[in-house]
């Protein structure tokens, strides 16, 4: 061959390597232009509370998605570009101030790749007469009614577009959603109603100082045997003995249903209330057979649940509302509380307003709750604040009237109409915690009938209740009195939680306290218990007892290790009466007094694990053999941090405890809780004793006992484990995070009532992606768990970097490819022309 033409060839595959690169590259961008970019505003666990969001938007004349990746995540707006998004930002945040930016593949813009189950929304808010397609379902029994928005709360996208995010709380900042107060409670678990008549009630509780708003419903999820007969099937629902609906389920199927109850705001009272379903309900054409049938029934679902909003109604404000107007519940949020701190707080003042944290998780113990550290210098005229100090601020002093020379006061003012200032002053910095314990105990709260209150050392003293708590009443867990009419079978359902850390001892019991008709017939009337699907016992009702009987069933050996009670009051009233009548006779009836209780002597388990949490911290409705451990250069995220834990240990207390907080020196011998970073001294001291240790050169976990954390997954852990400590009856928790912010990748598993379902083992990893790792290192098995969490946006971000890297890796392995046989070829041709 020519040396020339050689020379040409050669040139020409050095300009197809270059071109084919090049081209490589231009794929690779264009797969990452394909790409758009959304703002997400929220992702819920229920479609109505996403709805909401959508139709607040929608209705301020933004569009806005809702798209089912998992959850439900609303989306504001989807833009082709990143700089785009951005610019819409701002607008955006003035109604979820942590709104971010999110990257989603093409495909997932367009309204076709959406699925089928939740369709592209843009106005329609929720559609009381949907079909059960469109249910919503419940993914955790450890969930609350009132589904929180979980956003991000860190900054944009950096410049590889992969968000750092958490599982932190949306705050809704505009004016319409702010002022949006909302009250929701679940049913909780199923109701049966079986046979021709059947009942279950749901009792809920109206504040004094709640003013109920028009929008009040229950939205009812219920499933029935359907055969196809027609004998006019009904359900009624009652509000505080009044009915207001009726409708028929004869030709619904035999799938799940929706309806929607509205509830008129004029029949709901202040304090105790009930919603009592109703059923009649036939299958056959022989109505007797019907009531004895077992495959006659309707069951309610555990995911209806009850909604109001309502405004305050306070008429006064002084100091005997506190906890109001601070303790506040708004749609789709966690209670939030605000506290005003100087700019290094003293431990004294923590552990006041760590005080004033656990009475919140104590009355609010069905909702998340969140706690905002603002330095005073940063304070803002929108808050409801609450201030500890040991003497009161000069920048404060303006908003009070009142503001003496006394040493120890309690001072509240409205200082930027409707919102208000709570001062807790001691010259005594050991005396504020017990001023806000004080306030916690509503007996001593209720004598403090102005605005300025000042006191000394031997006025903080009150009543506390005994630590052990065996006896339950049932209107201590929220039911009210029953009366089931009618004759033949009736039941009665009563739901109760077992503490994880309890195993009952053989005296445990439940003794029934009831009234009953005297034109029965005793002989063959009778009260069952059934406990978890397991019979417990039956007594036969006795004419001496009709005006005030007591009985007690004994629960049996293998219900003493469960974790909840599932109890069916059973009544059959037997007379003279005949079947084939069809209605109900009002004068064959049992009262079922809510002085009932629940008798339960419990020893505690001997071993914990993080499925236990929160025990061993709480313990026999206390925290007082709790002590928290701060490092000594502590931030305004550990306390954030420690003030969101001990509002959710709270949720379990029946008193405001006498808990602990020191600093990393003189620990005490007790259940001790640690929360710092990872480069703290504290950290430091602790680390070998834990589970998994750090490496400070490497910076990362060490892997033990074949527990692999393999990267990239092992870089900016953040991480919960419960030390076992050698020859001591009590246990440590350390929680530990990267930095400032990282704390809120571990919060929600120690915080968020339905996250924390999730924990099990020893030790838990969670990662800045939302991936979350869980061992056990008292487990010889070498297998682990490495679970995505749904609710975390940046993994879809992962996946689209991935899928463009795989791509044009395949592209330019191709190409490679072919070069190399281009070159083959001509190599082999220059060969045989040598020849």
């Amino acid at each position: 061959m020519n040396p020339t033409r050689l020379i040409r060839r050669i040139k020409t595959i050095g300009v197809i390597l270059l071109v084919s690169l090049l081209l490589s590259n231009q794929i690779l961008v264009f797969a990452q232009e394909s790409d758009k970019y959304a703002i997400q505003m929220g992702r819920f666990n229920e479609r109505i509370n996403a709805e909401r969001l959508l139709e607040k938007l929608t209705k301020a004349g933004h569009e806005s998605v809702i798209v089912k990746t998992g959850n439900y995540v609303v989306y504001y707006g989807i833009y082709d570009d990143y700089s785009t998004a951005y610019k819409a930002l701002p607008t955006a945040r003035k109604y979820i101030k942590d709104a971010y930016i999110v990257k989603i593949k093409n495909a997932e813009a367009s309204a076709s790749s959406i699925s089928s189950d939740v369709p592209v929304s843009t106005t329609k808010a929720v559609d009381p007469t949907r079909t059960n397609d469109d249910a919503m379902t419940l993914k955790d029994e450890t969930q609350t009614a009132n589904d929180e928005v979980t956003t991000s709360s860190d900054k944009a996208i950096n410049a590889n577009d992969e968000a750092v995010t958490s599982n932190d709380e949306a705050v809704v900042s505009n004016d319409d959603a702010t002022n949006e107060m909302a009250f929701n409670q679940l049913v909780g678990n199923d109701l049966l109603l079986q046979g021709v008549y059947g009942q279950g009630s749901i009792f809920f509780t109206v504040n004094e100082y709640w003013q109920v708003k028009d929008v009040a419903y229950f939205d009812l999820y219920f499933q029935h045997s359907y055969t196809g007969v027609n004998h006019g099937s009904s359900i009624t629902v009652e509000l505080n003995g009044s009915p207001i609906e009726s409708f028929f389920v004869d030709q619904l199927d035999g799938g799940e249903h929706f309806r929607r109850i509205k509830l008129p705001k004029t029949a709901i009272n202040q304090g105790f209330n009930e919603i009592r379903i109703k059923s009649y309900h036939r299958i056959t054409d022989l109505i007797c057979e019907d009531d004895a049938n077992p495959a006659n029934w309707i069951t309610i679902f555990g995911k209806s649940y009850l909604h109001l909003e309502y405004d305050d109604q306070q008429t006064k404000l002084d100091l005997s509302t506190y906890p109001f107007p601070y303790l506040k519940s708004y749609v789709d949020q966690p209670v939030q509380y605000d506290f005003l701190v100087e700019a290094q707080p003293s431990l004294d003042v923590i552990q006041t307003i760590m005080t004033i944290a656990s009475d919140a998780g104590k009355r609010v113990k069905f909702k998340n709750i969140h706690f905002n550290i603002t330095v005073l210098e940063d304070m803002k005229p929108d808050a409801n604040y609450i201030y500890v100090g040991t003497s009161m601020p000069s920048k404060l002093k303006p908003y009070f009237n009142q503001v003496s020379d006394e040493k120890k006061y309690i001072a509240q003012s409205s200082y930027n109409k409707p919102y208000s200032i709570l001062a807790i002053i001691s010259d005594d910095p050991k005396q504020l915690p017990n001023i806000a314990r004080g306030l916690a105990n509503d007996i001593w709260k209720s004598q403090l009938s102005d605005n300025f209150v000042t006191f000394d050392a031997q006025d903080l003293t009150y009543e506390v209740a005994p630590d052990e708590k065996n006896i339950f009443e049932f209107s201590e867990l929220g039911y009210g009195s029953l009366t089931l009419e009618g004759a033949k079978s009736s039941s009665a359902q009563y739901f109760v939680d077992i503490p994880d850390n309890w195993t009952l001892e053989k005296e445990a019991s439940l003794v029934l306290k009831l009234r009953y008709s005297k034109v029965i017939d005793y002989q063959n009337s009778s009260v069952s218990v059934v406990i978890n699907n397991i019979p417990v016992g039956s007594e036969i009702l006795h004419e001496e007892g009709a005006d005030s009987d007591v009985i007690t069933f004994n629960i049996p050996d293998d219900l003493k290790e469960s974790k909840a009670f599932a109890i069916s009051v059973n009544l059959y009233l037997d007379g003279d009466f005949d079947c084939r009548d069809g209605s109900i006779n009002t004068n064959y009836w049992a009262y079922i007094s809510n002085e009932s209780t629940l008798y339960l002597p419990h020893v505690p388990k001997i071993k914990y694990n993080l499925s236990h949490y929160p025990a061993p911290f709480v313990s026999d409705f206390h925290m007082d053999d709790a002590n928290f451990v701060l490092d000594a250069n502590y931030t305004n995220a550990d306390i954030e941090m420690l003030m969101d834990v001990v509002g959710y240990l709270s949720h379990e207390i029946s008193r405001v405890s006498e808990f602990t907080l020191t600093l990393d020196q003189g620990i005490p011998e007790k259940n001790n809780i640690f929360i710092t970073s990872l480069t703290s001294n504290l950290f430091k001291s602790i680390n070998e004793k834990l589970n998994v240790s750090y490496d400070f050169e490497t910076k990362q976990f060490e892997s033990k006992n074949n527990r692999r954390l393999l990267d990239p997954f092992n870089k900016n852990l953040s991480t919960a484990q419960l030390i076992s400590n050698q020859g001591s009856p009590f246990m440590d928790l350390m929680i530990a995070y990267q930095g400032e912010r990282a704390y809120k990748w571990i919060s929600p598993y120690l915080t968020d009532l339905e996250f924390v379902g999730k924990l099990d083992g020893n030790t838990i990893f969670v990662d800045q992606n939302g991936y979350y790792q869980i061992f056990d290192t008292t487990q010889k098995s070498t297998s682990s768990k490495l679970t995505l969490i749904d609710q975390n946006p940046t993994t879809q971000i992962k996946r689209v970097s991935y899928e463009n890297s795989r791509n044009f890796l395949i592209f330019l392995g191709v190409m490679l490819l072919v070069i190399i046989v281009i070159i083959v070829v001509i190599a082999t041709r220059f060969k045989k022309s040598i020849r």
